[in-house]
């Protein structure tokens, strides 16, 4: 059995708000630039990796189940989907099988 604060994300420096933070502008404005000028002290290929991971593995997901991106995410995660926000790791897709 583990025990994990919900503001962190497994295998990153990355607090969870900085993850969602980061989500939710490309979300919104779909520009890297916004990103860049949102006062995260992040540098550019870290950020570039959280886009990526969410749009590969939780964007479809997230969607499918109508989570929403808050500070909620982690408990709705755990519960629904068996694991933390943003912890990658080769699963497989509930959705198609």
């Amino acid at each position: 059995h583990a025990i994990f604060p919900k503001c962190i994300v497994p295998y990153s420096q990355i607090l969870l708000k900085d993850h969602l933070k980061i989500i939710k502008t490309h979300l919104s404005h779909g520009s890297f630039e916004h990103i860049m000028m949102s006062n995260l002290y992040i540098d550019e290929s870290n950020i570039r990796y959280i886009i990526r991971q969410y749009l590969r593995y939780w964007k479809e997901r997230i969607t499918a189940f109508a989570l929403v991106l808050d500070d909620t995410i982690s408990f709705h995660c755990m519960k629904i989907l068996k694991r933390q926000f943003m912890q990658i790791k080769c699963i497989p897709n509930i959705l198609s099988v």
